[in-house]
């Protein structure tokens, strides 16, 4: 599925609809994102910690040096950012952090770590471009082909029950 992220209030609006999405969701999937720098990950990541109750006691900022922030939302958010992971191997505590499925896990630069420490069931938002000119397309991957079009299903109905699955508000699919 890709989206187009039109604005600023269209990037916000996902964050909020992945907020809700996530919270709700059972088993909940990690959020893997990838995209160049400036692509608005971590903007992407700020919106949904303040969608979450208690977001707006969180100071969302990159973990690029420290790898992982948690925020105080309810569920917690676990942000992490694997920039400087490129080719090196994770701590236990990292991904046992990374695996646990009580956290709304949203991981930048996925694509530095290893496929192997991915965490399943997950969901891998690549973000383009920059500025006014970003997109999204969004992949999906579970532990069963059951489970994995459940994830997908249910996606689908979030966006369409939060007005963003018909281009409205400059976010929909192309």
């Amino acid at each position: 599925m890709e989206i187009r992220l039109r604005d600023e209030r269209a990037t916000q609006q996902l964050g909020k609809a992945l907020a809700g999405f996530l919270a709700a969701m059972e088993p909940r999937p990690a959020l893997l994102l990838t995209g160049p720098l400036g692509a608005g990950k971590t903007t992407l990541t700020r919106y949904m910690t303040q969608a979450l109750p208690g977001g707006d006691q969180a100071e969302v900022s990159s973990p690029s040096f420290n790898l992982l922030n948690l925020y105080p939302t309810r569920p917690e958010l676990a942000h992490f950012d694997f920039y400087r992971m490129h080719g090196a191997e994770p701590d236990q505590e990292l991904l046992e952090t990374l695996d646990n499925p009580a956290l709304i896990r949203v991981a930048e630069w996925i694509d530095r770590l290893d496929m192997e420490y991915w965490p399943l069931p997950w969901m891998l938002l690549e973000m383009e471009g920059s500025g006014e000119a970003r997109g999204a397309r969004t992949t999906v991957k579970a532990r069963n082909d059951g489970e994995e079009q459940a994830l997908k299903l249910a996606w689908r109905a979030s966006l369409d029950e939060s007005g963003l699955g018909d281009h409205s508000g400059g976010l929909g699919p192309e």
